[in-house]
Order: C-alpha cells, then sequence, then structure tokens
C-alpha cells in the first residue's frame, strides 16, 4: 500500500471514530469537502501543517 493510501485511509477511520463528515473536518481545517476526500482516497498528500493539525484534532499526538 502506498503512503499516500495509507495516511488517508487513516484520516478516513479516525473521521469516521469522531463521527464527523467529510464537510465537518473540512470546516475544522479550513479546507474543502474535496480536499478532504482526495486525502482519504491518497490522491492528494497532507502536508505537515495539516497532518499536525489532524493529529490535534484527532488527539493522536504520542
Amino acid at each position: 500500500m502506498e503512503l499516500n493510501q495509507y495516511v488517508g485511509n487513516k484520516i478516513k477511520q479516525f473521521r469516521l471514530e469522531k463521527k464527523l463528515t467529510q464537510t465537518q473536518l473540512a470546516d475544522l481545517l479550513d479546507t474543502t469537502k474535496q480536499t478532504i476526500s482526495r486525502y482519504e482516497k491518497g490522491d492528494r498528500k497532507a502536508n505537515q501543517d495539516v497532518l499536525f493539525a489532524l493529529s490535534d484534532l484527532f488527539e493522536k499526538n504520542d
């Protein structure tokens, strides 16, 4: 599995655990639903700032 796909799967998993829609997550990250969809499908690489924001949001900063 490619790294982008692995990260995308984790983003989707954590989003669903928090019971958030793609639109809700996009609003929290000040981005678009389409961008979240691309991250989750592995079509777009999440940059470091996005990964840190996701880590804080999902409380996965151990």
